[in-house]
């Protein structure tokens, strides 16, 4: 039933707007049912220094099918999206947030800018709502979440240095660094990606995994975490593979 009710999500449409209220456009959903873009290809990033904001475009169906049995939509209420940073806000277009079987509607989310001390924090967003209608003609409602969206707060280095569509990463920044530094990479799907630091005389010493988002992805590095000298770090994905080097000036 959850993932049913997950589908009544047409399309999700994600730009970077700084109006105060979303306007639902029609034009994008195409007719075709689903979810664009769907958790893998996620929010757009967070620049430090800009403000945020992002619309999630909404088409909800009218009629569909569990289990063999015919289900109605009568309308879809959102009641929350939580997990959002500390002073962002959402609204609807309707600002009743509640959406009619059938209708375009979006939600707006809006914040203020990141600081430089937040460059690299992921916070999971979840849209919580409820779906109303009527299965074999019976009414029902049904409890949803759609997780497993995200805000990565970045730098601008992610437009000026990583080539989009495709696997690629940049010089990790500051560098040499003696507190904390940030490597930034774009994954062209959603997917495993590996960071692995290696000492000059070819001694591993951080070997990690991480579960990236398609698009612009950031690697934390803390200083404490190494001693002071050069190291050649790796990222890879798949079986592509990029390494650069990076200087620990202390800790």
């Amino acid at each position: 039933m959850k993932k049913f009710f997950l589908t009544l999500l047409i399309v999700i449409l994600i730009s970077k707007v700084g109006v105060a209220q979303c306007v639902p456009d029609p034009l994008i959903t195409g007719g075709v049912p689903g979810i664009y873009p769907d958790t893998a290809t996620n929010l757009p990033v967070a620049v430090v220094g800009t403000p945020y904001s992002s619309v999630i475009q909404i088409k909800v169906l009218t009629d569909t099918t569990v289990g063999g049995l015919p289900a109605i939509i009568d309308s879809i209420v959102i009641f929350g999206v939580t997990g959002l940073p500390a002073g962002f806000t959402y609204s609807c277009t309707p600002a009743s947030c509640s959406f009619p079987g059938g209708s375009d509607a979006c939600i707006l989310l809006q914040g203020p800018a990141f600081s430089i001390s937040e460059l690299g924090n992921v916070y999971p967003i979840v849209v919580n709502g409820t779906a109303y209608g009527s299965l074999f003609g019976l009414p029902a409602s049904q409890p949803y979440d759609v997780d497993g969206y995200k805000i990565v707060v970045t730098s601008n280095v992610s437009a000026t240095l990583l080539t989009p569509s495709k696997f690629d990463a940049a010089q990790n920044q500051p560098n040499p660094f003696s507190t904390e530094s940030f490597v930034h990479l774009n994954l062209p799907s959603a997917g495993k990606y590996q960071l692995k630091v290696m000492d000059l005389l070819g001694r591993t010493v951080m070997n990690s995994e991480y579960q990236g988002i398609k698009g612009i992805n950031i690697i934390k590095l803390n200083a404490i975490d190494f001693k002071q000298g050069v190291y050649t770090y790796s990222v890879s994905f798949g079986s592509s593979i990029i390494t650069k080097k990076m200087i620990v000036s202390g800790n």
